[in-house]
């Protein structure tokens, strides 16, 4: 068998692999050192050839032993090595190719080298409890820049990222090293009983410079995660800081009201613990601007669900320059004796300052917006990931409808059908006739609904259901998330200059 040996040998194309071991055999036989007889010199074609074909082999047979068999394995480990530093020049050459090459028509978009800069990966998108085809809630994001962000890590979320980040799966697999901050709507179980065990595997797949985790959620959560570290003498090599949600408080708790006294108690540090919790305080909308990310901006807003204080998150990309008119830029670099690069770079600033004007190297005033083909600028994507929410026929507060406007992507929850209503209301979820509702006020592009009750299998009745509820208020784009799947959010595209018309 030759498995081990190619193993080790890095083969990077199976295509490669079966080629060789799929080729005639007169290809190996001319790298070997059997010696050639006088009948395959001599008896090339005519009659003698014939001859020779039909008469019966009396030569001694070609010997099989264990050196002819090593120098073949030899020659196709050879070969191998051979493609691949072929292939290889060629991957790490394939960088340079995004932009279209000189010769290549520049309206012509070019190939795609690299999976979509920013998707949603669904860990867990069961209520409650796990089912046989679902696991408890759990999603993240990968924004443009590599990093992920994880939205709510129920029980179970550590293998589902390990399964997710399988090389199966290619460039779209997730990376744990590049995880650096934690999201959690919530401190019901299913949305927070594998916050422990999931800070411990990014602890373990990080680097030694890696920043301290980042974890946000609301009040509740450092004594939540200082309880369990502390008690379970959990070491950890980077560290962790909490940034909690001074949401308002909830009222109906029962006899859980006292509870909340264990949040407001002294801390008792972890040791690898960077720093008191903050505890931050809503701004005068009601909403809390978060200061975590790169090329992204993180909003949290309170949501209604019953007793305990839930939060949605909302993640907007900042605004990129729109397409620049090159030829403008050329003939206004000639006109005034100007550079058109820097003409161009000048642009995309002005674009994203709000500037009006651009001055050129002779004094004169160039107009921004006439150096762009359409926009100047180009809205970054809106992803809007909600907790476990309550509302009935659509009505939320205005902190939920400024949170979730203009989205490109909401991810809203729809735990019962419109046949529980009642129960959903009684219990602070949504039906998916009020995800519809939400969805279709705000003006969102693609609703995709999550949080599915385990009493519902995941087959085409349950589909049939949820969407014809949904179609009846809301028209656009539908996504009912199972474990596993990925939702790309596709940005803006460019508009690009018209083609200059044929000599």
């Amino acid at each position: 068998s030759l498995a081990p040996t190619l193993r080790q040998e890095r083969v990077y194309s199976v295509q490669a692999y079966q080629q060789t071991v799929t080729a005639p055999p007169s290809y190996y036989r001319s790298a070997t050192n059997a010696p050639s007889t006088s009948s395959d010199k001599l008896c090339h074609n005519g009659p003698a050839a014939a001859a020779a074909a039909s008469a019966p082999r009396t030569h001694r047979p070609r010997r099989r032993g264990r050196r002819g068999s090593r120098d073949r394995r030899q020659v196709r480990v050879w070969r191998l090595r051979r493609r691949e530093r072929h292939q290889g020049a060629r991957r790490r050459a394939l960088p340079l190719l995004r932009l279209p090459h000189p010769l290549q028509d520049p309206h012509e978009a070019p190939d795609p080298v690299r999976g979509p800069l920013m998707e949603l990966l669904f860990l867990g998108t069961s209520a409650g409890a796990p089912s046989i085809s679902r696991n408890v809630q759990s999603c993240a994001l990968r924004l443009e820049s590599g990093e992920y962000v994880v939205v709510d890590c129920g029980e179970g979320t550590q293998q589902q990222l390990l399964k997710a980040s399988a090389k199966s799966y290619g460039a779209n697999r997730f990376r744990p090293s590049r995880t650096n901050v934690i999201l959690v709507t919530h401190l019901h179980g299913d949305h927070s009983f594998g916050l422990p065990g999931l800070i411990v595997y990014l602890d373990n797949a990080a680097t030694e410079k890696a920043p301290p985790l980042q974890i946000v959620g609301p009040v509740g959560v450092a004594a939540f995660l200082r309880t369990a570290l502390i008690l379970s003498r959990t070491e950890l090599k980077r560290g962790y800081r909490v940034t909690e949600l001074a949401t308002p408080a909830p009222t109906g708790g029962g006899a859980y009201e006292g509870a909340a006294l264990c949040t407001t108690a002294p801390p008792v540090l972890h040791p690898d613990e960077r720093a008191v919790s903050e505890v931050l305080a809503p701004n005068d909308d009601g909403m809390f601007a978060l200061e975590l990310l790169t090329g992204c901006s993180l909003t949290a807003a309170p949501l209604a669900h019953g007793s305990i204080a839930c939060v949605g998150y909302r993640f907007q990309e900042a605004d990129a320059p729109g397409s620049i008119d090159a030829q403008r830029a050329a003939a206004e670099a000639e006109r005034a004796g100007d550079d058109a690069r820097r003409i161009c770079r000048a642009l995309r600033e002005c674009s994203l300052n709000g500037a009006a004007r651009l001055a050129l190297a002779d004094g004169s005033e160039l107009n921004v917006a006439d150096g762009f083909v359409g926009a100047v600028t180009r809205r970054g994507r809106v992803v809007v990931v909600l907790g476990d929410c309550c509302h009935p026929g659509g009505v939320c507060s205005d902190a939920t409808r400024r949170l979730v406007a203009d989205a490109d992507v909401l991810v809203h929850e729809a735990t019962l059908d419109d046949a529980f209503a009642a129960l959903a209301l009684e219990r602070g979820h949504s039906t998916p006739s009020d995800a519809a509702r939400v969805a279709a006020r705000a003006r969102v592009s693609h609703l995709v609904l999550w949080h599915f009750s385990p009493r519902y299998r995941n087959d085409d009745a349950f589909r049939a259901t949820f969407m014809d509820a949904v179609r009846a208020h809301f028209d656009g784009a539908l996504t009912l998330a199972s474990d596993f799947d990925r939702v790309s959010v596709p940005r803006e595209p460019k508009v690009l200059p018209p083609a200059p018309p044929p000599e």
